[in-house]
């Protein structure tokens, strides 16, 4: 069906199926669900002026997650939630939209495709815009420790050894709208955490993303990934060359660094670079090649980059998925060789070129 642009209704069944609650809630109501936020913390509603903290996550006895407001006595299940952050009533046109949100934000069915994605949004804006909508401020309070020999051991699977722009995490605290900072994270070796860090200094705030490489998706310790702003990993570090790697995490941008090559990364793959920023880096580089992950979303992004600024691209297949993946698999010279290969196909004329798919196993 997808192939002649046919999809399946995207019902509440359809949703749950492929994105988990803790997924959705964690996106619409920023705090995340974990061990601590599951009856044992209180955390601060987003609802109101709430000074002392009296929420909690759960589960009902039907596997549900909620949230309740112990003070109002509301109870919101995930879908209440984005409504009331999406200003949408739940009425049956309503709960449409709603689900339609969801599957834009996480890519699935039609929103696979960006042109649907910025359709949705513009009729969206027209239709539901909250002129006094303001997004939470969320702020992390972070200890940071040394490297040990396990983290040594995993980024040296990379060949990287040189750690500038990663951050080895001892313990993370969250702080929503100024309230007061609850615990999140405590280190484990069996559960490390590393994160990448940029200022935002229009708003006097440290964003930050931290990733947790060993968790699995619905892993009970929390998300993979958390984040308080969206920012172009890397940016920070790059300096004039002659080639510029646009990938999809910073750890693979330590891949490419670690042979010599300069390297930002998307903010997400589902957050395209804009035309500003592809302008700044045609100043500093002679060519720009775009290496995302081979899977819906990225292939998704890197045909919108590839008609957009005309930027040649490569996939990893087989059974290396990243660049990271790839030297692990197969050492840092053959990572040189690609690069290579793709320089002197592309340096007569980068501009006429026409990209074509090129995968390496």
């Amino acid at each position: 069906m997808k192939g002649l642009g046919l999809y399946p209704p995207i019902t509440k069944d359809y949703i749950l199926k492929r994105i988990s609650q803790e997924e959705i809630m964690n996106h619409y109501y920023e705090i995340p669900v974990t061990r601590e936020t599951l009856m044992s913390n209180s955390i601060s509603s987003r609802y109101r002026n709430d000074t002392n903290p009296s929420c909690n996550y759960f589960y009902n006895i039907n596997g549900k997650l909620r949230i309740k407001d112990w003070t109002t006595g509301e109870t919101l299940d995930i879908f209440d939630v984005a409504a009331k952050e999406l200003g949408i009533t739940t009425n049956k046109q309503g709960f449409i939209k709603i689900l339609h949100n969801i599957a834009k934000v996480f890519r699935l069915n039609k929103y696979v495709d960006f042109s649907e994605v910025l359709k949705y949004d513009k009729e969206f804006n027209r239709t539901y815009r909250k002129t006094n909508k303001t997004k939470s401020i969320i702020r992390y309070k972070v200890i940071l420790r040394k490297p040990n020999y396990h983290d040594i051991s995993y980024w040296g699977e990379g060949g990287i050894i040189n750690y500038r722009g990663i951050f080895f995490i001892r313990e993370i605290r969250i702080s929503v709208n100024h309230q007061p900072f609850k615990f999140l994270y405590s280190y484990d070796p069996k559960d490390p955490c590393y994160a990448y860090y940029q200022k935002d200094k229009k708003k006097y705030i440290n964003l930050w993303k931290f990733y947790f490489p060993i968790r699995i998706k619905g892993d009970k310790r929390g998300n993979k990934f958390y984040s308080n702003g969206s920012f172009i990993q890397g940016l920070q570090y790059i300096k004039p060359a002659r080639i510029l790697i646009i990938t999809k995490s910073f750890k693979d941008v330590k891949v490419f660094n670690a042979i010599g090559l300069e390297a930002v990364a998307l903010a997400s793959e589902s957050t395209p670079i804009d035309a500003f920023n592809i302008f700044f880096f045609k100043s500093l580089f002679d060519y720009i090649i775009i290496n995302l992950d081979y899977d819906r979303t990225g292939i998704v992004m890197t045909q919108f980059l590839r008609k957009e600024y005309r930027l040649p691209y490569f996939f990893f297949t087989g059974n290396s998925k990243d660049a990271f993946e790839y030297v692990t698999n197969n050492g840092q010279q053959a990572l040189k060789n690609i690069v290579q290969s793709l320089y002197d196909t592309y340096k007569e004329d980068i501009i006429k070129y026409e990209p074509k798919i090129i995968n390496f196993q």
